[in-house]
């Protein structure tokens, strides 16, 4: 790889990271929001 070539990647990896860290609170906050419902499937198997 050349240095022009590690320069494009840089750049295409930190595009990456700043699209992951966007993405980060919506996932964290949907996850919580998961985790606060009642899950009647384990309810309805155990039956």
């Amino acid at each position: 790889m050349d240095p022009d070539q590690l320069a494009e990647f840089i750049e295409t990896v930190a595009g990456q990271l700043e699209e992951l860290r966007a993405m980060h609170p919506w996932l964290a906050a949907a996850r919580a929001e998961w985790a606060a419902r009642p899950h009647t499937t384990a309810n309805a198997e155990a039956a």
